[in-house]
């Protein structure tokens, strides 16, 4: 619409554009060449959507522009006059899934409302003529320009229909394996699609073009990181990472993966946890703890009394939106490879359920005596090797109160201003087994900022990370 309000002679030399929005950044880069007549340009426009710095998604279309200040082109487009034209019944609803089942080399299409597989995809439409207009051309075609076909190579194009016509007279099979001349395929074998129905009436009016929406799924998705740009370069660079700062468990992270043309639609993730007796060498044959799928390109690790101080592998694989109509614990076609971790990682100790006495003086300040526990490492790790370096933060003074091989302290009692209460962590330093030592700091906890004008005794609850 912005292009269509220029002067006619400036849409030639439009320039690309650029819109960011939050984690999005979207261009679109136009391409124009003259029209059917001296009034009349076609515009190409390729829109790549990127998200944090990813290509998410990329399509293009055409649309065409007019000149304003010719009469004629404006007697053409009026609303009242102007052919219409719409799909109809058999066609598939927005966002179905297509596929071609190579097996009995037929089309397909899934309900996205009910899961229902259709083994034939097949297109109606129906179009209204106003003023004694006649119908001159009618075709079904891509948001590309890319003419539909079927089995036998009839193309969805009636450029000599009846004149009268309203409603096309047999729905059209539409051949999702269809090529043109060269071979190349007319449908991607993956990613998203849009067709659109194209009307044009006697006097040249064309119809305002309706479009359907699908996703086109006939293999499964790469490895994950496969396809990204930045793996382009450097193959072996990673693509799979532990993020351990946030959260306890902290974040497992991964690159966009690309199925088809398109993001692939949904990635599942798998948590091991190293058991007493699992071996440190084989990450994979750890049991599974978690399995859970996910859009985002991130999974924050869980973190609850199964996995705290806890030593982990994962595994992420891209998976196929046919895969949800599918049990998934049989059937692989519809997922990627595993991408495993290369190297374990361990989620972090807490002080939660430490205690602390508060005694109370007066209004201005109190006692605190603290006792502190933690998690003992949930791995196997070498004997001798634990020890436990306790802190305490007042103010922006940082203290090491003791160094322990126990995973409990009594701290000495301490008098504090109300309004400035003391912090906790501990360090643990520990050898996995078969690992070189590892430091990991719990969480920091801290006591209520005023005296609770009673002696009582407190828990401290999960700290900051």
């Amino acid at each position: 619409e912005r292009v269509r309000a220029l002067p006619f002679d400036d849409v030639f030399s439009i320039e690309a554009t650029t819109v960011v929005a939050e984690d999005y950044t979207v261009t679109i880069e136009p391409s124009v060449v003259e029209g059917a007549s001296e009034s009349l340009a076609d515009m190409y426009l390729t829109v790549t959507i990127r998200r944090g710095g990813e290509i998410f998604k990329t399509f293009e279309t055409m649309v065409v522009i007019r000149d304003r200040d010719q009469h004629l082109t404006d007697a053409l487009r009026s609303p009242t006059t102007d052919p219409r034209v719409f799909f109809q019944s058999p066609t598939p609803p927005d966002g179905a899934v297509l596929y071609h089942d190579t097996s009995t080399d037929t089309s397909h299409w899934i309900d996205p409302a009910t899961g229902q597989d259709h083994p034939l995809v097949q297109v109606g439409l129906r179009t209204q003529l106003f003023e004694d207009r006649t119908m001159d051309v009618v075709k079904i075609q891509t948001v590309t320009l890319l003419l539909l076909k079927d089995q036998i190579g009839n193309l969805a194009l009636w450029d000599e229909p009846d004149p009268t016509w309203s409603v096309l007279p047999l729905p059209f099979s539409w051949d999702l394996s269809a090529v043109d001349a060269s071979g190349t395929p007319l449908v991607p074998t993956d990613g998203e699609i849009a067709i659109e129905a194209y009307a044009k009436d006697s006097t040249g009016a064309e119809a305002a073009r309706p479009r359907r929406y699908y996703i086109v799924d006939n293999h499964e998705p790469p490895a994950v990181g496969v396809g990204s740009p930045e793996l382009a370069a450097d193959p072996e660079a990673t693509r799979f990472w532990h993020e351990p700062t946030g959260s306890g468990g902290g974040t497992l992270r991964w690159l966009l993966t690309l199925d088809g043309i398109s993001a692939s639609d949904h990635y599942e993730v798998q948590l091991r946890r190293q058991g007493s007796t699992d071996s440190p060498t084989s990450p994979t044959s750890w049991p599974v703890v978690a399995s859970t799928e996910t859009v985002d390109l991130g999974f924050v690790v869980p973190y609850d009394s199964a996995y705290r101080f806890s030593r982990l592998s994962a595994s992420v694989r891209a998976e196929s939106i046919r895969e949800r109509w599918t049990d998934s614990e049989s059937v692989t076609d519809f997922s990627g490879p595993w991408l495993d971790l290369g190297e374990s990682f361990f989620t972090r100790p807490t002080l939660v359920g430490s205690t602390y006495y508060a005694d109370y003086k007066n209004k201005n300040s109190w006692d605190i005596t603290t006792t502190l526990v933690t998690n003992l490492p949930q791995f196997p790790y070498a004997e001798g090797s634990l020890t436990y370096e306790w802190h305490r933060v007042l103010g922006t003074v940082d203290t090491t109160m003791a160094t322990t091989t126990t995973n409990t302290y009594t701290a000495s009692k301490l008098t504090v201003a109300t309004g400035s209460p003391p912090s906790y962590y501990v360090n643990v330093r520990v050898t996995p087994l078969d690992e070189t030592p590892v430091t990991i700091r719990s969480d920091t906890v801290r006591a209520i900022a005023t005296d609770p004008g009673q002696d009582t005794t407190l828990t401290f609850t999960e700290g900051t990370w």
